[in-house]
């Protein structure tokens, strides 16, 4: 039985993987497991966040996760772990363009839109694709969001990420804008209002599908 709850301390290198394995052309994803272990460690840690898991008979099939303040969570993980980030990195720091494209992720935030809010990221594994459960884990963020008093959040979803971008859209998420987080990489970006997520018959009905989606 699937079940979507708060995600616990021992969850956060099942995020890293399925984060890597499910979004591979993400920028955090070329940084490495090491270093998104760290930051979804972080972010399970951290008061002004929210990492809801989707377990399936204890197997992690999906998360979202969402910050009050992104701009605020990411100079915290900086100020407490900048040396640690710094050495799961390495690897990666040493190709080019890498340390750019670090200060262009923490510089972007709060571009834009006005909300500090943000959903930073919702994966579903392959073979739950097409079930419902990425709308069933949008709502359970928002139900969240509004238990803190947030009315209204941001996404932002690189412009090659086809499926993302049709899924926000279908939500009923607003576009607002286009920005380059990363120069030459155009994303869009969406904004979402607490209340029209979570209002009366937005329950997604979530049934495991045994088609595959291509990335």
């Amino acid at each position: 039985m699937l079940k979507i709850e708060q995600a616990n301390i021992v969850l956060y290198r099942g995020l890293a993987t399925l984060h890597r394995q499910e979004i591979e052309t993400s920028f955090l994803s070329k940084l490495g497991d090491p270093f998104l272990e760290l930051l979804y460690r972080s972010m399970i840690e951290s008061d002004g966040t929210i990492c809801l898991a989707a377990l399936d008979q204890g197997e992690l099939a999906g998360f979202v996760c969402g910050c009050e303040n992104t701009a605020h969570f990411y100079k915290e993980f900086l100020r407490r772990h900048f040396f640690s980030a710094f050495i799961r990195a390495v690897p990666a720091v040493f190709r080019r363009g890498t340390v750019k494209g670090v200060y262009e992720s923490l510089r972007y935030a709060g571009s834009l839109s006005a909300h500090p809010a943000e959903l930073v990221s919702i994966v579903v594994r392959d073979d739950w694709r097409g079930s419902g459960l990425a709308a069933g884990l949008l709502k359970e963020l928002a139900i969240e969001f509004e238990r803190r008093g947030v009315t209204d959040f941001k996404v932002v979803a690189g412009s090659n990420l086809a499926t993302a971008n049709a899924f926000y859209r279908k939500m009923g998420l607003s576009a607002i804008g286009t920005i380059e987080v990363h120069a030459g990489v155009v994303s869009h970006v969406y904004e979402a209002h607490v209340p029209d997520l979570i209002k009366p018959g937005q329950n997604p009905t979530i049934k495991k599908s045994d088609m595959r989606e291509s990335k």
